[in-house]
């Protein structure tokens, strides 16, 4: 029988849980970051393709507002036991 994860020095509880949200929580907001970035740099390629551009413009606001809501998470953590 393989060992449980108590006998193998792994975390167990709550500790091991609210680190790995805020780790998840963090490194999300840095993808989303990143791909913001990233819009711009799509923004300033399509500079003359209306379509297009609206398109990569709008995909960054949905991004800002999901950032911003990441960022309220993480800010209120200590508050909440994220």
């Amino acid at each position: 029988m393989p060992p449980t994860a108590e006998q193998a020095g792994g975390l167990i509880g709550e500790s091991h849980v609210r680190a790995d949200r805020i780790r998840n929580a963090s490194y999300e907001l840095s993808c989303r970051l990143h791909r913001l970035w990233r819009y711009e740099q799509y923004i300033a390629n399509a500079q003359w393709q209306g379509n297009l551009r609206l398109f990569w413009e709008d995909l960054k606001v949905k991004e800002q507002f999901n950032i911003r809501q990441l960022e309220g998470l993480l800010g209120s953590r200590k508050q909440s036991g994220f």
